[in-house]
């Protein structure tokens, strides 16, 4: 029996995109053992290191939704090196990758789909196992959650999947893993979750617009909000800040210095990456290398947490804008 390692971004989109891979495994009748993996593009090198088994000849190692972060890039090279020619490595992404990565990445015997029209998701149902076919039912589910990951939102379903996963986003991710691979779409369960978010979607919009302030990085303003527990998501929350605030840009900082980036034209993935992530031109993200002081103050006084993580995410986001500008102005 073949084992098969899923390593799939913690996100909506990854959690699709797993769900459509295992569902094509599935089809394809491979006797085969399946492990799914949930990582961030910063600890693809860890999560790879410590779940990969020592034997997996003839098996798979599916990697979807992740770019590949220039932090763990070493780490994630040499894993993959050591275990090409005994399995077979797919990579399935839709984020902004450098030539140079591309090309690092197919020379360590990666089979690496990248395409950055649709989602995570869109890629694996393209292109794993002969894709799915044109007639099944599951392109509704991918085409909802592609419709929210690139910020869309033309498929009536979009709004529903993206709630029902950011409700409870921990215990959601196993559950609709476990639905959408057996081609199951939505549920009573799904319902629920919806109907608990939006109550609590409502109030969060209000916390974040009394707490959210606004900076100027020369000629960009950008909104910046250190982001309580709960909902709204992220990604709902920076939009709805942008458009209340008229600001450029907008950073939703979480307790563990995850940063998402939103943008109405300007380009934040420079910034992303500098910051240590990446992602797309309007939506990028990235996890902040926070100094010790924050750690140790994180449990024992949040009030002073939020104020100065607030600060180190400005001071952190200010530096890299200068070295932007100053590219800029040097071209």
């Amino acid at each position: 029996m073949a084992r098969v390692m899923v390593y799939a971004h913690g996100d909506l989109d990854g959690v699709a995109s797993a769900s459509v891979y295992l569902y094509l495994l599935r089809k394809s009748q491979e006797d085969s053992e399946v492990s799914v993996n949930f990582a961030e593009p910063s600890t693809l090198g860890k999560s790879l290191g410590s779940t990969l088994p020592s034997e997996i000849s003839n098996g798979r190692i599916a990697i979807m939704d992740i770019g590949l972060n220039r932090r763990v890039k070493g780490e994630v090279l040499e894993i993959l090196r050591r275990v090409a020619g005994k399995a077979k490595i797919e990579w399935f992404d839709h984020h902004v990758w450098g030539e140079e990565e591309i090309s690092e990445i197919k020379g360590a015997g990666v089979e690496l789909y990248l395409e950055k029209d649709t989602c995570g998701a869109g890629v694996v149902a393209r292109h794993a196992f002969g894709g799915l076919s044109q007639d099944d039912g599951l392109w509704l589910l991918v085409n909802a959650v592609c419709s929210s990951d690139l910020w869309k939102w033309e498929e009536p379903m979009a709004p529903l999947y993206y709630r029902a996963f950011g409700k409870r986003e921990s215990k959601m991710k196993r559950e609709m893993l476990q639905l959408f691979s057996e081609g199951v779409i939505w549920s009573d369960r799904l319902t629920e979750a919806v109907e608990e978010y939006i109550d609590l979607e409502l109030k969060g919009y209000d916390s974040g617009l009394r707490r959210s302030k606004v900076y100027r990085f020369g000629d960009l303003t950008a909104s910046v909000l250190v982001k309580p527990e709960g909902p709204p998501n992220s990604s709902l929350l920076a939009h709805f800040l942008m458009s209340r605030l008229s600001t450029d840009i907008t950073a939703v900082i979480k307790a563990d210095g995850s940063i998402s980036l939103r943008s109405r034209g300007y380009n934040v993935n420079p910034l992303a990456r500098c910051l240590g992530g990446g992602g797309h031109p309007l939506a990028s993200g990235a996890l902040l290398k926070l100094p010790f002081y924050l750690k140790i103050l994180r449990p024992l006084l949040p009030p002073v947490h939020r104020m100065l993580l607030e600060r180190f995410a400005v001071s952190e986001m200010a530096k890299c804008l200068d070295k932007e500008a100053s590219k800029a102005a040097v071209h």
